[in-house]
């Protein structure tokens, strides 16, 4: 056990414990308020959905279970995550186009979570390619990463409709401890 454990460490690439540390590292500063710049409300939608298609190129195209049970778990991850951005009130700068988000332990969480589930899909895949035939591998597959990948896009559009339909306008800039 221990040496497969060690090969799987070892036969990692490098970019994939650069990515890890990069998602560490956001999910700590989400810990307390920020202000961000509205760009940035979707970085981590996008780096997840670059990391679901490279999950993918691995699986071959499913059936029709699969992608209603990827979509609905899209949905759901996206209704969770517009929620947990609009139960905050957030302060908007429209003129400098920043958003003060308040701090919250979830993104942490949920990045660790799906990158430790991607990890495992990734050893699966390529310790017993035979497991993208089977139904119930992909349907947990497409789960996780419909219902994170959901889950960022809710929260990125939440932070968008703020910003458009703000309920607190402020100037954010004279904080200018933003990126």
């Amino acid at each position: 056990m221990s040496n497969t454990i060690n090969s799987v460490i070892a036969n990692t690439p490098g970019w994939v414990y650069i990515l890890f540390i990069f998602l560490v590292y956001r999910g700590v500063k989400a810990f307390k308020p920020r202000i961000v710049r509205l760009i940035k409300i979707f970085i981590l939608p996008f780096l997840f959905l670059l990391m679901s298609l490279h999950m993918s190129s691995n699986v071959p195209v499913g059936n029709f279970l699969q992608f209603v049970v990827g979509i609905l778990a899209l949905l759901v991850g996206a209704g969770i995550g517009w929620v947990d951005i609009l139960r905050f009130p957030i302060k908007v700068d429209r003129q400098h186009q920043l958003l003060e988000i308040p701090g919250t332990w979830s993104i942490l969480i949920i990045v660790l979570v799906v990158f430790f589930a991607n990890y495992y899909f990734q050893y699966m895949l390529h310790a017993q390619p035979i497991v993208a035939q089977q139904n119930s591998f992909v349907i947990s597959m497409m789960a996780v990463f419909g219902a994170a990948k959901g889950y960022f896009i809710g929260r990125a559009l939440a932070l968008w409709h703020c910003f458009k339909r703000p309920k607190i306008v402020t100037d954010l800039s004279i904080y200018r401890d933003f990126k």
